[in-house]
């Protein structure tokens, strides 16, 4: 399957990065989201999917330093049980 959508992630940090206090981070990110996956019936009670999202986040200015990494990946492996 192929999927494409819009993702909205909350980001919520404490501690020092690069000695700079993030202990004030508490935002929220969204972006265009694009996915592809594999689903597979091993029985007839049991599957697997595997999942990849790829997510580009949409920064206004307020984000200084220009090597803020604004994509996301996400690789998702379930294993599903149907009642």
């Amino acid at each position: 399957f192929i999927g494409l959508g819009y993702t909205f992630m909350r980001f919520d940090a404490s501690g020092t990065h690069n000695g700079v206090d993030v202990s004030d981070l508490d935002e929220t990110r969204s972006g265009i989201n694009i996915n592809l996956g594999l689903a597979y019936d091993i029985n007839e009670k049991l599957s697997i999917q595997v999942q990849y999202d790829f997510v580009r986040l949409g920064v206004n200015d307020e984000v200084l330093d220009s090597a803020f990494n604004k994509n996301v990946t996400i690789l998702k492996i379930g294993l599903g049980y149907r009642l």
